[in-house]
């Protein structure tokens, strides 16, 4: 089960084994004093001591003193918090809305959470009041993302069938019939019918085809309007939604666009290197990260000579942890 999240400008940050935050330009606006930090999603962030997990906010202030074994990021308003194991819903308060009692819980997207109640069960589509909305009957099932969900169907014997797409009143939207399928970006989700789920075509919202299967799947979802694909032997690209390949395959590993660029890694004397690039495919940022991540607010984690920090969309290291 995927989950959404809106991030914040505040990034979580270690120094001498205490977290704190810093914004977009490196300044160091929360003093490290946390045993652990999450990152930032609408306003909140998780923090650890001695095991548990409360809320601060981002003036550092303890909105909930830690008493969950696991707090997740905030979507919609809320977030899964776990006691014992179990799984329920907290509000930017700290204060649990919906009970933990799921062996599994999504983030809220659309008013509704995908939850399975034991590992034994299906999932369904409860609401913030812990009501179910669309009745437990799926082996998976993804968040809703711009309106539609995709699921997988089981039948009463337990045999699992296809994956289709739902609406948020549990209605089918387009029948059951891949083999793998993917949420909705950009209007267009990627889907596979082949036994194998190897070949990749992208549909709209109708079910029909834009792009007929014929890709290999990287990031499998369009971001800025590319998405990376993969081809044997000559390795991953980016595809535009005319279905043109618009910067040939050429790397050895490809992430979605953010910001503008997209990480990439390519291979020399058999080491790993990541850098970033442009829509155009060209290298705003030189391959000489030992790791990376993608950019989000303005930043992106890398490492680079065994030292860890974040990187701005020149190229500056901001900040290097200590």
């Amino acid at each position: 089960m995927a989950d959404q999240q809106t991030a914040s400008a505040l990034h979580p940050v270690s120094r001498g084994g205490l977290y704190g935050a810093i914004d977009a330009t490196g300044k160091l606006v929360l003093e490290p004093r946390f045993q652990s930090l999450s990152k930032f999603t609408e306003g909140r962030a998780a923090f650890e001591q001695d095991g548990r997990w409360g809320l601060i906010d981002e003036h550092g202030e303890v909105i909930c003193p830690p008493r969950y074994d696991e707090i997740r990021v905030f979507s919609e308003g809320y977030a899964q918090a776990a006691t014992e194991e179990s799984y329920g819903f907290i509000d930017r308060s700290g204060e649990l809305v919906v009970p933990c009692r799921f062996h599994e819980a999504n983030a809220f997207s659309h008013g509704l959470a995908a939850v399975r109640e034991n590992m034994l069960s299906r999932i369904g589509f409860i609401d913030s009041t812990d009501t179910f909305r669309i009745q437990p009957q799926f082996a998976l099932a993804d968040s809703f993302s711009e309106g539609l969900a995709s699921v997988l169907y089981q039948d009463s014997n337990g045999r699992l069938g296809k994956h289709g797409y739902i609406r948020s009143d549990g209605t089918q939207a387009i029948p059951d019939r891949f083999s793998l399928a993917y949420s909705f970006f950009e209007g267009l989700a990627a889907v596979a019918e082949d036994e194998q789920g190897e070949m990749i075509g992208f549909i709209a919202p109708t079910g029909n085809y834009v792009l007929s299967s014929q890709f290999r799947g990287a990031d499998v979802r369009f971001r800025e309007g590319l998405a990376a694909i993969w081809q044997e032997d000559t390795g991953f690209g980016y595809l535009n939604r005319s279905g043109q390949i618009a910067i040939p395959y050429q790397y050895y590993f490809a992430d979605h666009f953010a910001c503008g660029l997209a990480k990439v890694a390519i291979k020399r004397k058999r080491e790993t290197w990541y850098g970033y690039i442009n829509r155009e495919g060209e290298f705003a940022i030189e391959p000489r990260l030992d790791w990376a991540s993608s950019f989000e607010g303005g930043l992106a984690a890398v490492s680079l000579g065994g030292k860890s920090g974040y990187m701005n969309l020149k190229g500056d290291l901001v900040w290097t942890d200590s």
